[in-house]
């Protein structure tokens, strides 16, 4: 009988369950035959236990049956292995009592029954076994191909990026470097004996990759935002240059001696250079039988720019390019050609210095891998420009764009809970590096209002002040304006102190700001905005000062419903809120700028919420900390004060004394 019940139980296996040896082992090392192979032990037992007359057939109505002494065995045996005991008989029990209900009054359940039974739980384990097993291959494949196509993928945008930045390159290199010769020449007074049409040709080469990368862009994206937005930064930059009428090009980048009367070759209207660039594209004259015959057609072929020979075929004999083309070569006559040393230069100094910055973010110093560091001469540095050392963490910026033309994966250089703040420095000094604030803040609120979040948050960053005067080269590829504030983090550039505090608030929400008083349902920004903008206008024109005036009776009726002894004296209570550091800075410029340049100060015995606020305020460690001297705060307000000049400034502090 125990025979017949074990190869019954080991499902065609006779004499000992299916996967098990004579001795008793497990033949197969996979985890489900061998649970399985156990349950057929056990079973193997329940079976010889039957023949030597236990008592495991009594199921009785209850069921409550075990299989005794057989069962104690094989959970003890399975003991040893770190298994939970009764496992088959918990489930025997309830194989048993589902029989016991169907049967009814059937006291006793036939040997042969319990067996099938046994069997059929084992079949539904070695399924359950086998298919989770199945599963687990199954996603470890997937995950397998996944990270196979992954890789392939990263392969493929790497070829791309390295197969179309670096023609990119080689263009913006060899345009820089032909519009440095014609300018030292001009500058020093030799003959420029220069060929047009390759100048234009130069120009239409350079369009030409810059449209292929734009078109390309989308399917070489890899999740580096922030370098991206630099090399995004320079083309525009570059497109900007050359599209900016006279008058906003002077405003911006240029200085006091620099005449808006800019007539030069180089203003190109944005429509244009993308047109210019397309017709150089390689894939729009694929039919076209040149003379000289077509170049090898390799796969980056209809990607590839039009050669010169092309190029001079193409302005003869084809309507379109000529008439594209035609009016551009007959501008870039040498004798149109500003020189270098002329202040009306400004343009073409611009375009040439943008064209060194894209060559110096492709192929950044000291390695200069491609393009040799004495290529890279600076035509001309505009009198609001100074060329100076990047900040290290846009210098990992440039290797990494370097590293990613190589085919190498760069990791992330930058801290990344440190923030790189790009803030207004004091005028005339140039632009510096800082670990910490130490009053060599500028007169620009806005920098003012993030560095108060900054250091409220107890968030670390780094701190890097622009010269609005000097402003460094580089520094119009973070913002193409030249700007500020712009905060660099975790691989992101953002600009608008506005969004740059909501971003603090989201990426470092263990300090967060305080909230504002809960009880008052008036949201105060808007009379914070009233307020703030009245005190530039009035600052500009005095005639605004009633309107002033009407604006400081809004903003000390707020701060009175808002501002409880319980709270504590400020909007966030003991501790500053976004209100807060909105309003400080403006608070502080009218006190300074307001009894400088108006001679105003607030009239005494009235407005006593806002002299309390600004009594608090001062005495704030945050605000201390980060506020600018009021010489530094001055500068930007010199120019619309009659008589008030920079070398008076130091005495400052004794007019407001």
């Amino acid at each position: 009988m125990g025979e017949d019940l074990v190869a019954f139980a080991g499902l065609g296996v006779t004499g000992r369950p299916r996967n098990v040896t004579r001795s008793g082992r497990v033949a197969s090392n996979s985890r489900g035959s061998y649970k399985v192979a156990r349950v057929g032990q056990r079973v193997a037992r329940f079976a010889q236990a039957v023949d030597n007359g236990g008592s495991g057939g009594n199921a009785g109505g209850t069921g409550g049956g075990s299989t005794g002494n057989g069962d104690e065995d094989a959970d003890g045996d399975d003991s040893e292995k770190g298994r939970p005991k009764n496992y088959l008989g918990a489930l025997f029990d309830k194989l048993i009592t589902l029989l016991g209900n169907v049967l009814g009054g059937i006291t006793q359940v036939p040997t042969q029954i319990i067996v099938a039974m046994t069997a059929i739980a084992t079949t539904l384990l070695n399924n359950f076994f086998q298919g989770r097993s199945r599963i687990r291959d199954r996603l470890l494949a997937q995950e397998e191909k996944r990270s196979s196509e992954q890789e392939e993928n990263r392969r493929r945008m790497y070829n791309s990026y390295r197969e179309y930045s670096e023609p990119l390159l080689k263009a913006a290199a060899k345009l820089q470097d032909h519009l440095y010769i014609i300018g030292r020449r001009k500058a020093t007074g030799k003959k420029v004996l220069d060929n047009p049409k390759y100048t234009a040709y130069l120009l239409g080469r350079f369009f030409c990759y810059v449209e292929v990368f734009k078109q390309l862009s989308p399917s070489m994206a890899f999740g580096k935002p922030r370098r991206d937005r630099i090399f995004s930064n320079i083309l525009g930059r570059i497109q900007v240059i050359l599209a900016m009428d006279n008058s906003e090009l002077v405003q911006l980048y240029g200085g006091d001696n620099c005449s808006s009367n800019i007539e030069n070759p180089f203003k190109i209207p944005s429509q244009e250079q993308a047109s210019l660039g397309q017709l150089m594209l390689r894939e729009r004259w694929l039919e076209y039988n040149f003379r000289g015959g077509s170049p090898h057609k390799t796969s980056s072929y209809a990607h590839s720019g039009v050669h010169f020979p092309e190029f001079t075929e193409l302005l003869e004999e084809n309507s379109e390019f000529s008439r594209w083309f035609g009016p551009l070569v007959e501008a870039l006559n040498p004798d149109h050609v500003i020189g270098a040393s002329d202040s009306q230069n400004l343009r073409l100094g611009l375009f040439q210095t943008a064209l060194v910055d894209l060559v110096d973010f492709l192929d950044p110093a000291p390695m200069c891998t491609i393009i040799p560091a004495y290529r890279r001469r600076r035509l001309y540095t505009p009198p609001r420009m100074v060329h100076t050392k990047l900040p290290q963490t846009l210098a990992n910026i440039y290797s990494e764009e370097a590293d990613q033309r190589d085919g190498m994966l760069p990791q992330f250089h930058g801290v990344p809970n440190t923030v790189d703040v790009f803030v207004s420095g004091p005028t005339g000094v140039g632009s510096t590096f800082h670990t910490k604030v130490s009053n060599v803040i500028g007169d620009c609120p806005y920098s003012h209002r993030v560095l108060l979040a900054l250091e409220e948050k107890q968030v670390s960053y780094n701190l890097i002040t622009i010269d609005r005067k000097l402003r460094p080269s580089w520094y119009y590829n973070v913002h193409p304006e030249a700007k500020v504030p712009v905060i660099s983090h975790d691989g992101i550039l953002i600009e608008e102190s506005s969004n740059i505090v909501d971003y603090l608030e989201s990426k470092f929400p263990e300090k967060l700001l305080a909230q504002r008083n809960p009880k008052v349902a008036t949201d105060p920004l808007p009379v914070i905005e009233a307020f703030r903008s009245r005190f530039t206008s009035f600052i500009e024109h005095e005639d605004e000062k009633p309107e002033f005036m009407e604006s400081l009776v809004s903003l000390d009726s707020l701060l009175q419903r808002f501002i409880t002894t319980e709270r504590g004296p400020f909007f966030g209570g003991k501790k500053l809120s976004e209100e807060d550091v909105v309003v400080m800075p403006y608070l502080y410029h009218m006190e300074i700028a307001g009894k400088i340049v108006r001679d105003f100060e607030l009239p005494h015995g009235l407005f006593p919420s806002i002299r309390n606020y600004m009594d608090a305020m001062k005495a704030h460690p945050t605000f201390q900390k980060t506020k600018a001297k009021p010489e530094n705060l001055l500068f930007g307000y010199v120019e619309l004060h009659g008589g008030l000049h920079h070398d008076e400034l130091s005495s400052v502090s004794d007019i407001l004394e």
